[in-house]
């Protein structure tokens, strides 16, 4: 089943026949309250931590490349079975507000791998590497 459908990134279409719910299904309890803070430029792409302190745009159409990592630092990052990455260029990524907020950790040993988050909430951010012209 899929759950919370209305408030899914709108470049994501869910493809396959599972039930489909806006909320909560019927029986599992309270709703939660949902709300956009803004929309998003025509042509972009927003997102932000959980506490929307920090906050980011990716113009044009996202398209990739996106992958699926099952490395073990990706997965004990995100606590599942593989981290979604997306990468775009930092030309088409800017950040809307909270760039102070962010908090960098670079495993010492790892050549790329840095976990960026949101020094408030918690919540995953990129990591802009200049080096590499890629968020």
């Amino acid at each position: 089943m899929h759950i919370f459908v209305a408030a899914g990134a709108p470049w994501h279409e869910i493809a396959d026949s599972l039930p489909r719910f806006d909320g909560y299904p019927p029986g599992a309890g309270d709703a939660v309250p949902f709300s956009r803070r803004s929309e998003a430029a025509p042509g972009a792409v927003r997102g932000s931590c959980l506490c929307g302190g920090v906050a980011y745009e990716i113009a044009g159409q996202v398209s990739g490349p996106i992958v699926n990592c099952h490395c073990s630092r990706c997965r004990k990052a995100r606590s599942a079975a593989h981290a979604s990455n997306l990468f775009v260029e930092t030309s088409r990524f800017r950040w809307l507000r909270g760039e102070e907020l962010l908090v960098s950790y670079k495993v010492p040993e790892a050549e790329r791998f840095t976990q960026v988050f949101c020094r408030t909430c918690g919540g995953s951010a990129p990591r802009v590497d200049a080096a590499r012209g890629r968020v």
